[in-house]
């Protein structure tokens, strides 16, 4: 309906009748907000012609059907669609549908055909429950407790429930004529338990439609987690008793050729799957493998590396024979030993050298040689030892381009791996590097 609410259907009946209750069911995803039951008397004339009045309300009627108490007497039944639903994207017209209408009641007068009916005893208890839903009282009125198989299909329970109930139901009657008292009274407790379970699973599902024609979904994740566990706690019962529905879960049915072509080519791809994971793991342990090489050989350079250096520094250490020829007949030897002077050149030097000369090449000028009172101070305090005399001159150069390749040369010299001789003794380097990042700031 694209025209504007409320809308209408009119219903007559071949006759005047009393009217008790209405069952609505609206269809998928066009649910009922609100509508109104209204009932018209007139003996003669149209429906427009009937005087009208309210028997009922319904409200949130969705694809569930839904039982609408009424009273009254007429042969016209009205339903008013009052509300349009909220337009959603499968209902962009906000439209409503109605797949279900019907009309509980009897009718009057001297040819309404009530007779007297015997209705024979079932298992010693009368039906006296279906009689009364014959005669139009509500579900919701009705006890259920003590029914019979027959009564079971109008209770108010979702139909995998009710289901379980009359197998249940049959299980009683078997035990019943054995006379097994104890399955009686074990499967009467069941009995109302999975009743109650039945009741609230069928409430929790149309209020689930509700929710979802509101778009509330945070209320319908839970009413869905809330059905899950109800459904499992019937299906335990189930199980326990053996019912049609537990067979019907157990039995496996042979695989058609469509599903085994399914099987497999998931089968196939779990296959290629595994392979590919496989694969990526050789990869990876070969990548491993090739990275520990590489650490291993450059650990070997960094040793060679330092054992030559440790070799060139005891070359230069050692001591130097001076032969001083003497103006004499006869020629004597003698052995002086000169050693290095620390303000001059030191093993700092020589550490420091291969980061430093590079960067002091690309700043490019002469780096100036510094005063020997400044060298002295940084000899008695030890830090001329680690950084060398080329490395603290540049770091008092006037040019900053000599204190920028300075302070990078130092740290890349405090990044690169530990000399075997400050493995241990890492205070002298430390305060170097701590008088060496002032002198830089």
């Amino acid at each position: 309906m694209y025209s504007e609410f409320p809308q209408e259907i009119c219903v007559r009946l071949n006759f005047r009748a009393e009217i008790a209750h209405v069952i609505l069911m609206a269809k998928e995803n066009r649910f009922i907000p609100q509508c109104e039951i209204l009932i018209g008397d007139g003996i003669s004339g149209s429906f427009v012609d009937a005087e009208y009045r309210v028997g009922g309300i319904g409200e949130q009627i969705t694809n569930v059907p839904k039982q609408i108490n009424t009273f009254g007497i007429g042969s016209y039944v009205k339903v008013v669609f009052t509300k349009q639903p909220s337009k959603t994207v499968k209902n962009p017209g906000g439209q409503v549908g109605l797949s279900l209408l019907r009309i509980w009641g009897q009718p009057l007068g001297y040819n309404k055909g009530l007779v007297n009916e015997a209705h024979p005893l079932q298992g010693q208890t009368e039906t006296v429950d279906k009689v009364l839903i014959e005669l139009g009282i509500p579900l919701n009125n009705i006890k259920w407790t003590n029914e019979d198989p027959e009564n079971y299909s109008y209770a108010p329970v979702d139909e995998d429930t009710r289901l379980t109930l009359i197998d249940m139901e049959k299980l009683k009657d078997k035990a019943h004529q054995t006379e097994d008292y104890e399955m009686l009274n074990q499967i009467t407790k069941d009995l109302k338990i999975v009743y109650d379970l039945g009741n609230e699973i069928l409430n929790l599902k149309r209020e689930l439609e509700i929710a979802s024609a509101r778009e509330d979904f945070n209320t319908a994740i839970e009413i869905r987690n809330r059905l899950k566990q109800l459904e499992q706690e019937r299906d335990r019962f189930d199980a326990l008793y053996e019912t049609s529905r537990f067979e019907d879960m157990i039995v496996m049915a042979r695989p058609t050729t469509a599903q085994r072509r399914l099987a497999k080519k998931l089968e196939d791809d779990e296959r290629e799957r595994l392979a590919a994971l496989k694969r990526q793991k050789e990869k990876e342990a070969e990548e491993e493998r090739l990275r520990r090489l590489r650490e291993e050989e450059e650990r070997e350079r960094l040793k060679r590396e330092e054992e030559e250096r440790r070799r060139r520094q005891q070359q230069q250490t050692n001591v130097k024979t001076v032969k001083k020829k003497q103006f004499s007949t006869v020629k004597q030897e003698k052995t002086v030993e000169v050693a290095r002077d620390p303000l001059e050149y030191n093993e700092g030097d020589d550490d420091i050298d291969p980061y430093l000369t590079p960067k002091l090449i690309e700043a490019g000028g002469k780096v100036i040689d510094l005063e020997n009172s400044v060298l002295k101070r940084a000899l008695t305090s030890g830090t001329l030892l680690v950084t060398g005399v080329k490395l603290w001159s540049a770091l008092h150069s006037e040019s900053w381009r000599h204190r920028d390749a300075a302070s990078r040369a130092f740290l890349e010299y405090l990044q690169a791996p530990l000399k075997p001789k400050y493995i241990g003794k890492t205070r002298k380097l430390f305060k170097a590097a701590i008088d060496v990042a002032q002198e830089a700031c």
